[in-house]
């Protein structure tokens, strides 16, 4: 009976440390190289070619709905973040031309701008090594 009692004790643990690593409050869609940074911003200015963002440029035209992705180039590779250039050939402002998306590798697009500076800049999390007493 207490030989029963362990095996049931140790599946039901067993069972509940897999539970703990399948929570909900962090992102699965991580952008693991540059390759999906680029594909994270190509949807991101696709998808606001179809609502304005509220990120101060207002709704971008159609246009820059299925880009190839020949469009974005990695920008900036920083630590914790990518600035991707997306650049889409059919506008003729010069100065709207490139939309400057911030792609965080914690996290979703938030924000993009035609300069391609950003205020605030994610970073990566700091490891600190835990004390030995």
């Amino acid at each position: 009976m207490k030989k029963n009692f362990l095996l049931f004790l140790v599946a039901l643990l067993s069972n509940l440390s897999l539970l703990a690593w399948a929570h909900e409050d962090h992102n699965h869609s991580l952008p693991a190289s540059l390759k999906k940074a680029k594909s994270l911003s190509l949807e991101a200015v696709a998808a606001y070619s179809k609502v304005d963002a509220k990120l101060g440029f207002g709704q971008l035209p159609s246009s820059w709905a299925g880009l190839p992705d020949s469009a974005a180039k990695v920008h900036t590779n920083g630590e914790g973040y990518y600035i991707v250039a997306v650049t889409n050939a059919a506008i003729k402002e010069s100065n709207k031309r490139t939309l400057y998306v911030l792609v965080p590798l914690f996290g979703d697009v938030k924000t993009a701008n035609y300069s391609g500076k950003f205020d605030t800049l994610p970073s990566l999390p700091v490891y600190k090594k835990p004390l030995l007493n």
